[in-house]
């Protein structure tokens, strides 16, 4: 069953809410927003980009992309696009970082 986690978005909170007890590497900042990889999580390949009193997931399609939202809570459809925009500009370093973190 998936935990529901509220209140604090700061990665940090995140983590400790969804039972992470090993860093969640931060991968790129872009624009207040922490681009992470959580280190044992789950395929397909995705990052959670977490800022603004707000979360979004991307799947990233590697290993050259497009990345796509899978979900997302308290993103501005703007913020949506800049992020998805910066994503597939780097789709090919964070593929690269999945790789290294979960192996595969």
């Amino acid at each position: 069953m998936r935990q529901t986690c509220s209140g604090s978005w700061a990665s940090d909170a995140l983590a400790e809410c969804r039972g992470y007890t090993v860093p969640v590497p931060t991968i790129l900042r872009f624009r207040g927003f922490n681009i992470m990889i959580f280190v044992d999580d789950h395929h397909p390949a995705h990052v959670h980009a977490i800022g603004h009193d707000g979360f979004i997931i991307f799947d990233l399609g590697c290993p050259s992309g497009p990345v796509a939202v899978r979900e997302r809570k308290g993103i501005k459809r703007n913020e949506e696009r800049a992020l998805e925009d910066f994503l597939n500009d780097n789709v090919v370093i964070l593929c690269e970082r999945w790789r290294e973190i979960h192996g595969q």
